[in-house]
């Protein structure tokens, strides 16, 4: 007689067994438990927001039996092994590259002049109709703009490159007007 049992069954027998038991219970079903590991990204897909940005999350501690991890605000939760593994899945490559870049947008990344991380010397102006030049290296936990072969920096490993100041721009009266195709004598500067 073959009998069916379910995930959930497994799970609950994980979490009353001892420890020998749960490791033979682990080596029998991997893929009910994934190794969770400090900074993997995990996906929620079991979250209430249905926002993206809020699903994609990184672990920065386990401690006690609980995973705690970190969304893009920096929002910190925890929950135990058993809901975890539940709730979430891990990240693929492409839902962290979207992910980090969400939040390089938010951080008024885009558009801007940075400091790359691998060469802090270097400043980096990002413009915003470039935004399909990033892409994320997973083995790496990296976010970079540009090419493969001449790409710059914005994250890595939970550290962002420093976004700079805007810097002004001077203008004339006349380039102005150009721009929107009126006469230099109808512009009036306000503040």
């Amino acid at each position: 007689m073959k009998t069916e049992i379910s995930n959930t069954l497994i799970l609950q027998a994980h979490k009353e067994a001892c420890n020998k038991w749960k490791e033979l219970i682990e080596k029998e079903c991997p893929s009910l438990f994934p190794k969770i590991e400090l900074n993997s990204w995990w996906f929620n897909y079991l979250d209430e927001y249905k926002n993206i940005r809020h699903q994609v999350f990184r672990v920065v501690k386990i401690e006690g039996g609980r995973i705690y991890g970190e969304d893009y605000l920096g929002k910190p939760s925890s929950s135990s092994l058993e809901d975890f593994l539940n709730k979430n899945r891990l990240a693929t490559k492409e839902e962290i590259e979207s992910h980090l870049i969400k939040i390089w947008e938010s951080k008024g990344g885009t558009g801007a002049n940075f400091k790359c991380i691998s060469s802090p010397s270097l400043t980096v102006t990002l413009r915003s109709s470039q935004k399909n030049k990033f892409f994320y290296e997973m083995e790496s936990d990296e976010l970079w703009y540009g090419t493969k072969e001449n790409a710059n920096c914005c994250y890595s490993n939970g550290n962002w490159a420093t976004i700079l100041p805007s810097q002004p721009i001077e203008v004339t009266l006349e380039e102005i007007a150009k721009l929107k195709g009126v006469d230099v004598s109808l512009i009036k500067i306000v503040k």
